[in-house]
C-alpha cells in the first residue's frame, strides 16, 4: 500500500515532496487511536508552533490556529 517515507532535517531550505506517477497523490497522518490528535504545525526555531492545522479523532473536529491560538473550529456536524 505504501512505497516509502523519509524524514529530512537540515538547514536552510527545506521541502518535503511527495510525487507520484499516478493521477492520484494522498497524504496521511495516522494517529495512535481514537483520542489521537493529527496535525500539521507551521513554525520557526524556538517556537512550539506559529500556525497548525489539527484533526481531533476523539471529537471528529479540525481546528485552524494563528499565532498560536485557535481560530477557527468545524465541528463533527460541519458548523463552524
Amino acid at each position: 500500500m505504501y512505497s516509502s517515507a523519509s524524514i529530512v532535517t537540515g538547514s536552510g531550505q527545506a521541502k518535503a515532496i511527495i510525487e507520484s506517477s499516478d493521477a492520484n497523490v494522498g497524504l496521511e497522518l495516522i494517529g495512535g487511536g481514537a483520542a489521537s490528535q493529527v496535525y500539521v504545525d507551521f513554525t520557526k526555531t524556538g517556537q512550539d508552533f506559529g500556525g497548525r492545522i489539527l484533526y481531533d479523532n476523539n471529537t471528529d473536529a479540525l481546528y485552524t490556529y494563528t499565532s498560536g491560538s485557535e481560530r477557527m473550529r468545524i465541528g463533527s456536524t460541519g458548523n463552524i
